[in-house]
């Protein structure tokens, strides 16, 4: 969620997404995927150019925890970065994702915006 007025500084309540992974045949549950979004801040206002224009747009930084248990056996968790530049009255402009080093794995951008 994000609250309708956002300044630099400001935290952010955590996220929590939970997928589950269901054998198609018996129905029975094999395992699930807890997603966790934490530290989630504010931490300053950039321009932001996509193919949809130039945005006016706050920096959100996270952090993400993966935790899957499958079959019961918990399996070793993923530790990422994540950072999303949030348009007033527009939504994510841009989303980034980083590994434990920091490195860039991938992005998002919006490509086309009509009101």
């Amino acid at each position: 969620t994000y609250p309708a007025q956002l300044s630099e500084g400001q935290n952010l309540p955590d996220a929590i997404m939970r997928m589950s992974i269901t054998d198609k045949a018996s129905g029975n549950e094999m395992g699930t995927v807890n997603i966790n979004i934490i530290n989630r801040k504010v931490v300053g206002k950039e321009k932001i150019t996509t193919p949809a224009g130039t945005f006016d747009s706050y920096k959100i930084t996270y952090d993400i925890t993966i935790e899957t248990v499958m079959m019961g056996m918990r399996l070793p968790g993923n530790n990422l970065k994540g950072v999303e530049y949030i348009s007033p009255g527009t939504g994510v402009i841009r989303n980034e994702s980083y590994n434990q080093k920091e490195k860039l794995t991938g992005y998002q951008i919006l490509t086309k915006f009509s009101r």
